[in-house]
């Protein structure tokens, strides 16, 4: 373990302890400074205390050897390498460890071949004083207190006695391998002149050595042939030769098997023959001698004849008893019984049938034959011991013990463990062979056991699979016809088979029944004990469908007809007829009886019933019929499970697309129906545990956890009795009047929607529920389940025995139709289950997650493998147990095994039903499922709304049908819980689900007639009985499912829309403060950040009537419904304080409903959405929120002048390029100072339109609030519906119109669309002339870094295009000067630049980058150019000047198409799966000509007139110079354009040298600028100042690394994708 430099006295590396052993053992001065080096760093791995203890212990203990690992307290060695356990036992003088010389010898070759320990002996011995793992000089002292000459005397004599007792004891190891001679016979002669002890025992070991070698016999081997000129039967020889003759053949077998043939299981293993040839040949004698005695009572007929041989055999036990031949004995017992463990025929003799008893309660197989081990331990110890328990002990400490301790040593204990039990077997054997030879000629006269021998071998035997096929499993008939053909393998060329049949087939044919029919009752027979008998009339319900069941049922006589309830034609689908011996409700009753069918009596009928609790009970006191009984249904149930066609089942892309992963953990953690789904997870204490209350169908589950240690509580609906609130907290009360709290919610108002989805739940389960369910029984049964279950502590004891493997992603770890028998335990990670469909595509059936397992169908049926598994993830970690260790486990622990029998079970009932209910489906539309269109006639108009009655199928327990009146109205797809339709307070409705992207399947099969209705979040069946009102249902819903939208957006382009432009807030605040007061029944609101108290209308003097509450509320009391969505904001962004402007709304008037979404995540992603819908007629979209700082005028002043009416009150007045905002709930006082600091102009555009496109605005907010109210669980506020599209008047607009989004399922419930983002595309690449843009943000592909969108990269192509083609071509960007925050301070802020940078012109591929790569020959300036805004003004003398944010999310393409929204320019607002946004794709049917490039050219109205207001305000052009800017691309107006853009960045930057522009190339060039007074002269240059345009600063920080620093902790902790 001291690892050294080669040839220099330093030491590289080592354990502490060794180090430790190293410098107490030291005696060269070169080493002495380690004792200091010890002492000055020994804290950076111990604690002082570690020290002391380690230099008392070493004091103590100055002989011990590190690296062994002795048990606390015990003379037990743990654990050690090799050379180091070798060189203990070679200084060893403590008694205590004289067993481990031996057990060296019994079990080295686990680990060593016999050269390689001789040669560790002889190393050993001519080097008694070396240190193991020290690299020093030989000869130093290892023992103080020891004479060098002492020790090494002392080290040679054990390493002689030690290959003394090696070669007197295990000489079949050296006939094994006769090399070994010569080399120790070299080694003693090569010391010939030592003249010592240690050489004398060495010579006497060389000499002992060759005489055993000469008196060596090999033990023959027993071969059974048939011998047809054996002239005497059975009965004519006496017991005690059978006996007699049947010790010695197993003394020759025991005799031959060498010890190292009970190692690593080597019988079981695929190499036997080569690994434990002698045992292998006991275990088959063994097997053949059991079919033998089978064989001689079945080759008779006449019971009684079968009676005395029986009888005769039980004679012979009790001699073998005598010779303590307890193998013998236990082959007679098993071969005188059926495999059912009945004796084949019945003993009449009482005196014999008391011997038989006294003989089965000895080898009593009960606790690991218990009675025969205790027996063992007192009688006389010379026997032949009963084999199978000594492998069973063998197998099983190889399987709970590891070959290797921590740190790679070898597990000395585990070998001790294994020696141990060998070494009492060889003893008891040899003593036996030495009595048997002592004492022969008194045991026997004569040549009588030599008769009985000669009869034994040469008699004819055959399988007892002949006898009892069914009986066997087909493993265990796999293994018997492998012996037989292993046995006729060996005796090849004979003349005949040992196994041949005597008798002809059809004379046993008869028994065979008998005992068939015998085996399949045994279980049944037992549990009788438990059961009570019950009559049924015809037609009597035994088993209702859905209702709870706790029994278990096996029909006696009469029949039963199973069915599945139709829920079309009201009646029933039978799924067959069962009689006598089968049986019922075995699937509910491992499915925490929830029952799938309906169990009708067909004739008069005669069941029997058993209480699942009286079952477990008695299992418990009988766990070998519980393991009996678990097998047999297990292997019922894969017989149902092989006989379902996977041609029947949809396996979908997503595994186990019927259950979320959240749902399937969640399952799992509580041990669950499969069935049960999340409803609501919410973080809070039950008690004093801190962790996650989860709300479910039927259970309230709460789990804690700390550290590896997991809490769990789990109530059954059915015994809770009440739910309430009391102060800050939920009351839970249950039977027996025990109360669970559930407190320290993240909010009150989480706590009461916590508690309003609790009482909904169990509102629904009671609704549910059958009325004897919720009883005191209940519960009790479901603990007794409980504790009829594995325990963590079983499961910890089975993964002891199983063999773990770790695999990749795509890995394959079983292959379909490969037999193993093991059962795969997935530790860590996720597979899946994929098998080749009839269509030749390979499906997922299932996915499996942590703690699950599968392999169980090829385990237990011996067929091959019903799909292949693959890790579905990296780093899946696997253990496969065994199908040997179960086996294992049924003999050492049969109450674990049963229950792991019962485990298995349970997975197979799970996966039955599942598999029921898919063949189902699928038989109610098998070749019956048509093209929903092709339903509808040629030519007729179906209306796009419909409504009535259907029956609908739940997704629930039973998955029940329930009559429901059910519309399809305004895209929308709504469900009513009665069947009167809907209700003018909304609370009739059950659900409201959006349309769009949902996909409509139908299946006629008359009587039957199914539609359902799915997206990949949700999905409905119905059921109707016209074929005629089912087309008008498929025309209504095909309406909004099966359209092509441009842009794949969830809406049409709307026509003839009144479409109207709002520039900057002022007109937008006014015009929605009007809409909003013209309101007559609903107003919509979503925003980012919204501040009730923000005043609408800023009239000179400003009213509190016009604030925004004050509207809401003076509108709510006249009885408008208003409803706010407000974004749940995250600690990553801005202190918005939703939840108080939630207070303060909702506390305005009931008739405001607030909701907030998400209430955690996702974290990253924000809803960015800014809507106002009146009426659902009238729609404002835009980039402007209801907030602080987004009123403006065109002005755009940047101090505030008038502060007796201030247009800007409190937080309004604002800049967070000076001070991010804080305390926004407090709106009237000043978060800057109004006296020094100028407030940030805020510059946005939005739009105010009518129609349907102004309905599909409203469709948009109406499905968002149903989704959050699902997600939250808001069940206080209504669903909302959408307005019939039928009851629509058009505007007379001019405008098309088209409603495009960016929304996912997080923020919508829907599949993701990113429709904003492909119109952008379009509209870039269909661009003509020019492109304009006004954004908040610039950031694109070319910037690198992972982000998606080509925005940037199409602009590019667009205008390589032109320049290839001549053509002027135009791009405008007008953004911020920087985004808004402290970019000198926040490294965020910054981050955000460098990625806008990248886009633009810096990084090596962006846009300037590129133009100027692809054509040199031109400047990219000429064809895009790059604007902020730019506003100042006087405050107290001084001039002050801050920018405009630019906020707007604009595109105006060649004066004809304008795209206005809430989407900037970065992925997360583009790729649809982030952000929510919303936007609208206006193009005017208006139009007129103007001109484009001095040509004439037709704009739209709509265009035309928003460009030029905004050129005309950021240009500062009055009405007759707008004429200036009317051509767009024209040189002169570009030129314009970009002189006076020019003009006023120089005045600026004249003026204001530290603002952000292209002479600052650093931070510390910022630094060095101080804003000096401005001259008097300098002043007048603002003068000049066109309007508020200037350069974006190209060159601004561009020598500055943008990225964050290291230090910047809180920037890199969290994903890059935020700034992106």
């Amino acid at each position: 373990g001291i690892i050294q430099n080669a040839g220099k006295k330093k030491i590289r590396g080592a354990s502490f302890l060794q180090f430790l052993q190293f410098l107490s053992l030291n005696k060269d001065p070169d080493f002495e400074d380690y004792y200091e080096d010890l002492l000055i760093t020994f804290q950076a791995f111990l604690f002082p205390f570690d020290l002391l203890s380690a230099l008392i212990d070493r004091y103590d203990k100055p002989n011990s050897v590190v690296g062994i690992i002795q048990n606390a307290g015990k003379k037990k060695i743990r654990g050690a390498s090799f050379l180091q356990f070798l060189q203990f036992l070679s200084l060893n003088k403590d008694p205590d460890f004289e067993d481990y010389y031996e057990d060296l010898l019994i079990t080295f070759q686990a680990f060593l071949f016999p050269f390689d320990l001789l040669s560790a002996l002889i190393d050993r011995y001519d080097k008694p004083n070396s240190v193991v793992g020290i690299i020093q000089n030989a000869g130093k002292s290892l023992m103080e207190g020891e004479n060098d000459l002492v020790l090494s005397q002392h080290v040679k004599q054990t390493i002689a006695n030690i290959i003394k007792r090696w070669v007197s004891e295990y000489t079949l190891d050296f006939v094994d391998h006769p090399p070994l001679q010569l080399q120790l016979s070299e080694f003693v002669h090569s010391h010939r002149e030592e003249n010592s002890n240690p050489l004398h025992t060495l010579e006497q070991s060389l000499s002992l050595l060759s005489s055993s070698l000469q008196k060596q016999k090999e033990r023959r081997v027993p071969i059974r042939r048939i011998d047809d000129s054996l002239n005497y039967k059975f009965e004519s020889l006496s017991t005690k030769a059978v006996a007699k003759a049947m010790t010695e053949i197993e003394l020759d077998l025991f005799a031959r098997i060498r010890t190292r043939e009970f190692l690593h299981q080597g019988w079981l293993s695929p190499d036997a023959e080569k690994c434990s040839p002698h045992l292998l040949e006991a275990i088959e004698w063994d097997q053949q001698t059991v079919a033998w005695v089978t064989t001689e009572v079945m080759a008779l007929v006449d019971p009684d004849r079968r009676s005395q041989i029986v009888e005769r055999f039980v004679d012979i036990a009790m001699e073998l008893f005598h010779h303590r031949n307890f193998n013998g004995i236990m082959q007679v017992l098993h071969g005188i019984k059926a495999p059912s463990g009945k004796l084949i025929a019945e003993i009449k003799d009482p005196m014999v049938a008391a011997k038989f008893h006294r003989l089965e309660e000895l080898m009593n197989p009960n606790r690991v034959f218990g009675n025969y081990r205790k027996f063992l331990k007192t009688a006389p110890e010379p026997s032949i011991p009963y084999l199978d328990v000594l492998l069973t002990q063998m197998a099983y400490l190889d399987y709970t013990n590891p070959d290797t301790l921590e740190g790679e040593v070898l597990n000395i204990h585990k070998y001790h463990q294994m020696s141990s039990k060998i070494r009492k077997f060889r003893r008891r054997i040899k003593r036996l062979e030495r009595l048997e030879e002592n004492e022969a000629s008194t045991l026997m006269e004569g040549d009588d056991w030599k008769r009985a021998e000669n009869y034994i071998l040469g008699t004819t035997v055959y399988s007892r699979e002949l006898y009892f096929p069914l009986a066997y499993t087909s493993s265990e008939a796999k293994r018997e016809r492998s012996q037989s053909d292993y046995i006729e393998k060996k005796e090849e060329g004979q003349s005949s088979s040992a196994f041949i049949m005597r008798d002809s087939l059809s004379m046993v044919q008869e028994e065979v029944k008998v005992d068939i029919s015998t085996a399949s009752d045994e279980v049944i027979e037992k549990i009788t004990k438990v059961a009570s008998f019950k009559n049924y009339a015809t037609d009597e319900i035994v088993i209702r469908q859905g209702e709870y069941n706790r029994r278990l049922c096996i029909i006696r006589s009469g029949t039963v007809k199973i069915s599945k309830s139709n829920p079309t034609t009201k009646g029933s689908i039978t799924i067959g007829t069962v009689g006598p011996g089968k049986m019922i409700g075995e699937l509910s009753v491992l499915h925490f009886g929830v029952t799938s069918a309906t169990v009708t009596a067909a004739t008069e009928l005669m069941m029997l019933e058993i209480d699942i609790k009286d079952l477990h009970s008695f299992f418990k006191s009988d766990s070998q019929t519980a393991t009996k009984f678990y097998k047999r249904v297990s292997q019922n149930l894969i017989k149902k499970l092989r006989s379902f066609s996977t041609a029947q089942m949809e396996p979908s892309k997503e595994a186990d697309p019927s259950q979320t992963r959240n749902d399937r953990k969640y399952s799992a953690l509580f041990n669950l129906p499969s069935y049960e789904t999340v409803i609501q997870e919410v973080y809070c204490s039950c008690g004093r545990k801190n962790g996650i209350l989860y709300i479910s169908q039927n259970y309230f589950c709460h789990l804690s956890k700390f550290f590896a240690h997991k809490s769990r509580e789990k109530l059954q609906l059915g015994i809770v009795n009440e739910v309430s609130v009391k102060s800050d907290r939920i009351l839970v009360k249950i039977e027996g009047k025990k109360t669970f709290e559930f407190k320290n919610f993240k909010s009150q108002n989480e706590m009461e929607n916590c508690f309003n989805v609790m009482i909904r739940v169990l509102k629904s389960y009671r609704e549910k529920a059958p009325q004897d369910l919720k009883v005191e029984g209940k519960s009790k049964v479901q603990d007794e389940e409980e504790r009829y279950s594995l325990s963590p502590k079983d499961w910890e004891f089975i993964r002891r025995g199983a063999k773990f493997h770790s695999y990749q992603k795509e890995e394959k770890i079983l292959e379909e139709g490969s037999l193993q028998e093991k059962i795969f335990y997935i530790a860590k990670g996720s597979c899946k289950a994929v098998k080749m469909m009839s269509n030749g595509q390979l499906g997922v059936l299932n996915l499996m997650i942590e703690e699950e397992t599968f392999g169980e169908m090829s385990f237990l049926d011996g067929i091959g493998a019903s799909a292949t598994v693959l890790a579905a993830e990296d780093g899946v970690e696997i253990f496969a147990i065994e199908g040997s260790f179960i086996n294992l486990l049924s003999r050492v622990y049969p109450d674990i095994a049963s229950k792991f029998y019962r485990y298995l079970a349970s997975i197979l009932a799970s996966r039955v039903r599942n598999r029921e209910m898919k063949t189902l489906e699928a038989a109610e539309t098998m070749e019956t499922n048509v093209k929903p269109s092709d339903l509808l006639e040629e030519g007729k108009i179906y209306s796009p709304e419909k409504s009535g009655v259907l029956t609908q199928r739940s997704g629930g327990i039973g998955r029940d049908w329930k009559t429901r009146y059910c519309q399809v109205k305004g895209g929308m797809l709504i469900l009513y819980n009665n069947q009167d339709g809907e209700s003018d307070d909304y609370k009739s409705t059950r659900r409201v689900r959006a349309l769009a992207s949902a996909q409509l399947k139908v299946s006629v099969a008359i009587p039957s007639i199914l539609f359902k209705i799915s997206t990949s979040k949700w999905s409905r069946t119905f059921g109707l009985e016209s074929l005629e009102e089912l087309k008008e249902w498929v025309g209504a819903i095909l309406h909004w499912t099966e359209r092509e939208n441009p842009f794949n957006s969830f809406s049409t382009v709307r026509k003839n829309v009144n479409a109207k432009w709002l520039v900057d807030g002022e007109q937008y605040y006014n015009a929605v403060a009007d809409g909003m007061e013209s309101a007559k029944e609903t107003i919509f609101i979503t925003d980012w950040f919204l501040v009730p108290e923000i005043y609408m209308r800023r009239e000179n003097p400003t009213s509190r009537e016009n604030r925004l509450d004050k509207i809401l509320q003076r509108k709510a009391r006249e009885g408008v419904k208003i409803f706010v969505l407000l974004w749940h904001e995250t600690s990553l962004a801005i202190k918005l304080n939703s939840q108080s402007t939630k207070r303060k709304l909702e506390g305005l008037d009931e008739n405001i409903s607030v909701i907030r979404h998400p209430p955690l995540e996702p974290l990253n992603w924000s809803h960015h959405q800014k809507i106002v819908v009146i009426d659902n007629d009238i729609a404002f979209v835009g980039g402007l929120d209801l907030c602080y700082g987004r009123w403006d005028t065109s002005s755009h002043f940047c101090v505030d002048h008038c502060h007796l009416n201030t247009k800007w009150p409190g937080k309004d007045y604002m800049n967070p390029n000076k001070r991010s905002l804080s305390h926004p709930e407090v709106p009237f006082k000043d978060h800057i100072d109004r006296e020094t600091t100028p407030r940030m102009a805020w510059h946005d555009v939005a739009m105010r339109m009518d129609g349907m496109a102004a309905r599909d605005v409203a469709y948009n907010f109406i499905q968002r609030w149903n989704h959050h109210k699902d997600f939250n669980g808001e069940s206080s506020y209504p669903y909302l519906h959408p307005k019939s599209c039928l009851e629509f008047t058009q505007s007379g607009g001019s405008c098309n119109a088209q409603i495009l989004r960016s929304l996912c399922e997080w923020s919508g419930g829907n599949n993701t669309e990113n429709s904003i983002y492909n119109a952008t595309i379009d509209m870039i690449q269909n661009a003509e002339h020019y492109i304009y843009i006004e954004n908040q943000y610039f950031i694109s592909s070319l910037a690198g870094g992972g982000i998606e969108n080509l925005i940037a990269d199409e602009i590019v192509k667009r205008i390589a295009r032109a320049i290839r083609a001549g053509e002027i071509f135009r791009v405008f960007v007008m953004m911020p000067v920087i985004p808004d925050g402290v970019y000198e301070e926040n490294a965020g802020i910054r981050y955000i630049m460098k990625w806008q940078y990248d886009t633009i012109c810096r990084g090596g591929k962006s846009i300037v980058e590129q133009i100027s790569t692809m054509h040199p020959e031109v400047d990219p300036h000429d064809y895009i150019t790059f604007h902020s805004l730019r506003s100042f003004g006087v405050m107290d003398d001084i001039v002050v000047s801050e920018q405009i944010y630019v906020h707007s999310k604009l595109m105006i393409v060649d004066d004809r198409r304008v795209l206005i929204g809430t989407a900037n320019i970065n992925d997360r607002s583009m790729r649809g799966d982030r952000d929510s946004e919303i936007a609208c794709l206006v193009e005017d049917t208006d139009t007129f000509v103007s001109r484009m490039n001095t040509r004439e050219y037709s704009v739209s109205q709509f265009a035309f007139s928003l460009r030029m207001n905004l050129w005309a305000e950021h240009l500062g052009l009055n009405e007759e110079d707008m004429k200036l800017v009317a051509d767009p691309v024209s040189t002169a107006t570009y030129k314009f354009w970009k002189l006076t853009s020019s003009n006023n960045t120089k005045i600026f930057v004249s003026i204001f040298p530290a603002i952000p522009g292209d002479k600052i190339a650093s931070l510390s060039d910022l630094g060095s600028l101080v804003q000096q007074p401005v001259d008097p002269e300098k002043r007048k240059l603002l003068e000049m100042v066109q309007g508020h345009i200037v350069d974006f600063a190209l060159g601004f920080l561009r020598n500055e690394s943008l990225r964050p620093e290291f230090s910047d902790v809180k920037i890199r902790a969290v994903d890059r994708s935020i700034f992106q």
